[in-house]
């Protein structure tokens, strides 16, 4: 469909706008933003209503190099709806901060106030050490470029084009989703490597078991995900750390993290208000009676198909946001290239080019703020509810 049979004469809108192609471009925008043209009791116009084909005749008209500034309009909007339209779970697992740095120096969450008495005329005393305190996050950008060709154009192909803009957002969005939840397990796929955790920029496991002087506690338990005596084991392991003053760890965890194999159990564990009070006797022979269950809406519940693809056991229990940072250098970004005499309009046809781009990365800034657990305890007759935190069997 083209802009006249929309509603829209592109020549004379910028005929309107005195010829100048800025605001040309500024008027589209608006006739494409819902919210405001149902302020004005008008209905918007859609990328596909848009007409490759016309608008490149029209700026070849006025002059050639504004066709990428006009098409920029329609390929950004359809970049960003894709982008936008992926339902990851990225955003609620890590707390963003902008940087201009290749190389970012975060304080660390370790770096705690002493609280003194002071006495009246006295100074206050520094004890906080940034420079010694310090978790490196690096990162670099990502993207990929969208081609318009010559061929597009002259068979007005506007819904291909759109399409592959909005799978450039999509990809872009998961390309994100991906690099946080592998960054988050603090793994290696497919030998690229997620680590998520350099105090003072040296690589440290995220997860572990044994004591050392730079993880002095243990943030891996081996549960797994049967009944509610798994998640108090997770919960009660937060109690055992301390701040570099000796106090204990102040952590509500808010988030219990599966693989999509775990979800299902997760939801039970969480959502029932009743659960079996202990798992089910060796012998089989009857299940135990029901109660109350402790945990009853205690945590949001999150699956993603990344952890399944590192381990279907693995699930982990915490504050994200307060462990998990992410680097924010420039989020999604759409640039167009206006030179109509570059190689790539000789020797391919190529009449508009649009890079799409982010530079974001996750990290860690402590490792005291999520527990994880291996899953890997041993497996119980009859699919009962096993725990390697249970009392004794019932008989």
């Amino acid at each position: 469909m083209s802009l006249i049979n929309a509603g829209l004469n592109i020549r004379r809108l910028y005929e309107d706008q005195g010829g100048d192609m800025v605001k040309t471009k500024a008027r589209l925008v608006e006739f494409m933003d819902a919210d405001l043209m149902k302020v004005k009791g008008r209905k918007p116009i859609s990328c596909d209503q848009f007409s490759i084909k016309e608008l490149y005749h029209f700026c070849e008209s006025v002059d050639v190099s504004q066709f990428p500034v006009i098409t920029a309009v329609l390929v950004e909007k359809m970049v960003i709806q894709g982008f936008n339209a992926f339902a990851g779970i990225g955003d609620q697992l890590v707390t963003p901060f902008n940087s201009t740095l290749e190389i970012s120096k975060v304080p660390g969450a370790d770096i705690t106030s002493n609280m003194r008495d002071i006495e009246p005329g006295m100074p206050y005393h520094h004890d906080a050490d940034i420079a010694e305190k310090w978790i490196q996050i690096a990162g670099k950008k990502r993207g990929d470029i969208l081609d318009i060709t010559e061929e597009a154009i002259m068979h007005d192909q506007t819904g291909l084009i759109m399409r592959e803009a909005a799978k450039f957002g999509q990809q872009a969005a998961i390309d994100r989703e991906k690099k946080i939840m592998y960054t988050i397990q603090d793994t290696t796929v497919n030998n690229v490597n997620y680590y998520a955790f350099y105090p003072s920029g040296t690589r440290v496991a995220l997860y572990s078991g044994t004591v050392a002087a730079t993880h002095p506690y243990s943030n891996l338990i081996d549960d797994a995900l049967q009944h509610w005596t798994d998640l108090d084991h997770a919960k009660t392991q937060f109690t055992t750390f301390r701040d570099v003053q000796g106090e204990p760890i102040w952590v509500e965890p808010k988030i219990l993290l599966v693989p999509k194999a775990l979800e299902t159990v997760a939801k039970r564990l969480i959502n029932n208000s009743l659960l079996p009070a202990s798992r089910l006797g060796l012998t089989g022979v009857v299940d135990s009676q029901n109660e109350a269950n402790p945990f009853a809406g205690a945590y949001t519940v999150l699956s993603s198909p990344y952890l399944d693809m590192v381990s279907t056991s693995h699930w982990y229990l915490g504050d994200f946001k307060a462990q998990f940072l992410e680097k924010v250098v420039y989020p999604l970004q759409v640039l167009t290239r206006m030179d109509a005499k570059n190689d790539p309009a000789w020797e391919r046809d190529i009449k508009a080019q649009y890079k799409v781009r982010y530079w974001e990365q996750p990290g860690a800034v402590d490792y005291k703020y999520v527990v994880k657990s291996r899953g890997t305890y041993g497996s119980c007759p009859n699919e009962s509810y096993c725990s390697s935190w249970d009392e004794v069997a019932v008989p």
